[in-house]
Order: C-alpha cells, then structure tokens, then sequence
C-alpha cells in the first residue's frame, strides 16, 4: 500500500516544497520550512497563531468599525531576516523546532509571564533575529498606532505587548518633558 503513496500526498512533502519557494536562498528557505513545522505542531496542539487578529477582524465587522493591519508585512520581516547570520538563522529555527515548553501553551499557560520567559531565552539565544522578529516590528506596530487619532483598541500578539507598552511609555514621557 505504501508503495502507492505520491509525494503530493505526503504533508510534510507539501510543507517542504511549499518553503523551497521563499526568496532570499536555500537557508531561508529551511527557516521557512521549519516555520511551517513548527505552526503545524502548533495546529496539532490547538493552538493558532494570529488567531487574535482574525478575531479582531471579525468583531470589527460584526460592529461597524474600522479595522487596520498595523504590524509590518511578512515578506519584508523574512528579507529582513535573510541578512542574518545563516549559522544563527538555521540555529534559532532548530531551536524553536524543539520548543520544549509547547506543552504550556497546549495546557493553558499562555500567560504574559510565559511569553516573557520564552522571549528572553530567544534573546538571549539568537539576539539579531529576536531584533527582527520582535523588537523591529514593535517599533513598526508602536509608530503606526501613534498615528491614529481619537481612541483606539489595538489588538497585537502577546509576543509584542511589552515592547510596544514600554515604547508608549517612553513617547508620553517625551511628550511630558517637552511641554513642560
């Protein structure tokens, strides 16, 4: 019987060919192929990344109000990371391939406190992709929020809320000491 199977049907087949197709040469390319891994066992634990977004969507439409993408687009995050280091790329795809504390998030200890955890041993690990991935995109997030006028409900990956808290935090002191 397996001697039928077609490598079309094989997901991991799917998964791998899918990732050969990312620009930026063949460590990307592995990066992203172990990016979609680490979603699907994400998947397999009940757990979807993004999902808040998708739920913000909905809401806004469901009410009427207006809803913006604030966070900086993929592509330009995965050319941004082509620039790292292949050895600390591959590294940290490795590494998070491996997430030992998967089980966490699959028994509901996603808290804040977690993330933080999770976030400063990826920092401490591989600091110039931590950079891109995280702290880059906060500061994208965080510039574009500051440009809306009037009350505003954000609703950002609990990976960024920190960062972009902590920038919020230095832009009103600045706005304070500037007026006085």
């Amino acid at each position: 019987m397996a001697m039928n199977k077609q490598p079309d049907d094989d997901t991991w087949y799917k998964l791998f060919r899918k990732s050969m197709k990312a620009p930026d040469g063949f460590c990307m390319q592995i990066y992203i192929f172990m990016v979609n891994c680490r979603r699907r066992r994400l998947h397999s634990y009940g757990i979807f990344p993004g999902l808040e977004c998708k739920v913000a969507i909905e809401e806004s439409s469901r009410v009427g109000a207006s809803c913006f993408y604030i966070d900086r687009d993929i592509n330009v995050t995965y050319q941004q990371l082509s620039k790292v280091p292949s050895f600390d790329l591959l590294w940290k795809a490795y590494c998070d391939s491996r997430l030992s504390g998967l089980t966490d998030f699959a028994y509901g200890k996603y808290t804040r406190s977690f993330v933080r955890e999770i976030s400063g041993k990826q920092k401490k690990r591989c600091p110039d992709i931590f950079k891109v991935i995280t702290e880059d995109r906060d500061k994208f997030m965080f510039t574009n929020l500051r440009n809306f006028q009037g009350k505003v409900v954000a609703v950002v990956g609990m990976a960024h809320m920190d960062g972009i808290e902590l920038l919020w935090k230095l832009a009103e002191e600045d706005d304070n000491s500037s007026i006085c």
